[in-house]
């Protein structure tokens, strides 16, 4: 470890001599900052000893767990490797190992810069049986950065120490761009991220300034709520979001059991064997991280070389039948889902009047926000909309209302030769009027003119 963390090229003894050193690891890679061991322990008293072996077994040290943890100081009990300090003191969070779950606290040792007194450091914790039969868990903490590529890596060793005996060592490696802003594309990228936060600010901004402007009444207006009834009325999606969950969920218990901890006595015949039949997949150590490792999945994370290390014979079993579920089937409803309310939508702006268009629909929001902000409170238009006539969907739809059938409104069509979208003229109406017995025997001689056409409020009266 030391030889791995120090350049054994350069063995100094005072800081004064290492001071105008580079500490890398691998050539390139500084360590920032000091490595810091360490462990987690339980009580020897955390278990029974069954009566016939107690004379045998006076001590008993049971699997990690928080009920059965060690918080007492123990040692030499002058520096923090023997006094316990708590994940909070530390600012430590947990972590999932192969065994159990492990938090951010425990008995700490920060190692030196300067190599032989982290060699001391290392000597004094070993001739004081710093670790025991009490440990179960030791950690070794420490980041690097390259400057080659600008990233930070945090990397973490971890060795367990089950009940049974024995050692398993696991490691994780997260690397990060802590330095966001070198390259050109970088202040690019930041460009956009102003722009974002632009907007944000803005329409943020706007409706505060609608919140005090209207109070009370803000909250009846119908623009307010349409985000939120849009999601509420998605009964597809949320159908669809419901069936997803079980089902990932589902397979997430299923890789935690084949591929996942299985608890001591997995662990135990893995250190028998000699690792000879498989390890423990990383991707499925818990619940919580099998459900982020099939989600990574969708998005084209591989986890099938993982779970095959671990169990040959199931790996491809699950692995295609998580794909023919969740690729072939799931998200093809998502896709039917969404072309189905494509062309809902398509259907019902096909219907609509003809007269609305984007632009005027952009033009009365317009006017409605800048009326909001008192800038059009008085503004009244110059000139009204020309009186609608009546077309032939108006008629169509007036039958309809009446429940006439869609045949007995094609063949009322067919009667008076009134096809396509044009304009029905007052000649056309008054014969369709003559023929119901609304118009009197005395204006059938009168010829209305052709170009003037009816409106459909005066149809329908």
């Amino acid at each position: 470890m030391i030889e791995g963390l120090y350049r054994s090229s350069v063995i100094t003894t005072t800081k004064a001599e290492i001071a105008g050193q580079d500490r890398k690891v691998l050539n390139e890679n500084k360590v920032l900052g000091v490595p810091r061991l360490r462990q987690l322990r339980v009580r020897n008293d955390s278990c029974e000893v069954p009566a016939i072996f107690t004379r045998t077994f006076s001590t008993c040290y049971d699997a990690y767990s928080s009920a059965a943890e060690e918080k007492e100081p123990f040692g030499p009990r002058d520096t923090t490797a023997w006094r316990y300090t708590s994940s909070e003191e530390l600012d430590g969070i947990s972590y999932m190992g192969t065994i159990s779950n492990y938090h951010g606290g425990g008995y700490y040792q920060d190692l030196s810069i300067v190599p032989n007194e982290t060699v001391n450091i290392v000597a004094s914790l070993k001739k004081n049986l710093w670790i025991n039969r009490s440990t179960r868990a030791v950690f070794l903490d420490f980041t690097v950065y390259n400057a080659n590529i600008n990233l930070f890596c945090v990397i973490k060793l971890l060795f367990e120490f089950p009940p049974t005996g024995g050692v398993l060592s696991s490691h994780d490696f997260t690397s990060m761009k802590l330095i966001r802003y070198v390259e050109p594309l970088d202040y690019a990228a930041m460009g956009f991220e102003f722009l974002f936060l632009f907007f944000v600010l803005f329409f943020t901004m706007e409706e505060v300034i609608e919140m005090m402007f209207f109070k009370l009444q803000y909250l009846f207006h119908f623009w307010n709520y349409i985000d939120l009834v849009i999601l509420l009325c998605a009964k597809d999606l949320a159908a669809f979001g419901l069936l997803f969950f079980i089902a990932i969920c589902a397979y997430a218990q299923l890789g935690y059991s084949l591929f996942g901890t299985k608890g001591v006595t997995e662990a135990t015949n893995m250190i028998v064997k000699g690792n000879i039949k498989g390890e423990l997949a990383r991707d499925f150590r818990g619940i919580g991280i099998s459900v982020v490792t099939l989600l990574r999945t969708i998005v084209g994370y591989n986890i099938y070389e993982s779970i095959q290390k671990a169990d040959w014979f199931f790996a491809p079993i699950y692995y295609i039948a998580y794909v023919v579920f969740v690729f072939l089937i799931l998200l093809n409803m998502f896709i039917a889902i969404i072309v189905y309310s494509y062309s809902e939508v398509k259907a019902e702006i096909a219907v609509m009047d003809d007269d609305l268009h984007l632009t005027d629909f952009l033009k009365r929001h317009f006017k409605n926000v800048m009326e909001k902000f008192g800038v059009y409170s008085t503004y009244e238009s110059k000139s009204k909309d020309k009186e609608k006539k009546l077309t032939y969907n108006d008629i169509r739809e007036i039958l309809r209302e009446c429940k006439f059938t869609d045949l007995e409104i094609e063949m009322f069509f067919a009667k008076y030769d009134i096809t396509g979208e044009r304009i029905v003229t007052e000649h056309d109406t008054h014969r369709m009027l003559r023929d119901m017995g609304w118009v009197d025997k005395e204006d059938e001689d009168v010829e209305p003119e052709e170009d003037s056409g009816v409106s459909a409020d005066e149809f329908e009266e």
